[in-house]
């Protein structure tokens, strides 16, 4: 199966395709999943990779992945991930589950401010909104 890129899944998911949640990472670099894990069909004991394109942490079920999904309703991003993408403990992280795909994508907030700074620029400068 190939990896879907976030190119990809934009391409082939409907409007309202993705479930998401917001979350923050623990001082053990956790992050609540219980309901982007149900989206996704993921069970205690699945193994997960991961992989980091662009500063984007992608995660899908893998039968030799090196990660496996806790007992509890969390995910741990592994440090080596978290490092690749800049995530601190105590960030907050966007979440968006593609159920069709069985696929988690995270971005950090960081990403999430130049996305929503990038939707309202237009190409004289930034959009004021009354």
């Amino acid at each position: 199966m190939p990896l879907p890129l976030p190119e990809r899944l934009s391409a082939n998911c409907g409007d309202s395709s993705f479930v998401y949640a917001v979350a923050r990472l623990d001082d053990s670099g956790r992050v609540s999943d219980r309901h982007i894990a149900h989206a996704v069909g993921w069970a205690p004991g699945d193994r997960l990779e991961f992989h980091v394109i662009a500063g984007v942490v992608i995660i899908r079920p893998h039968p030799g992945g090196l990660f496996t999904r806790s007992t509890r309703n969390t995910l741990t991003i592994p440090a080596s991930v978290r490092t690749q993408c800049r995530m601190r403990i105590g960030d907050q992280v966007l979440l968006a589950a593609a159920p069709e795909h069985h696929t988690v994508v995270i971005q950090n907030a960081r990403a999430l401010d130049q996305m929503i700074l990038a939707f309202w620029r237009d190409p004289v400068g930034l959009i004021q909104l009354e």
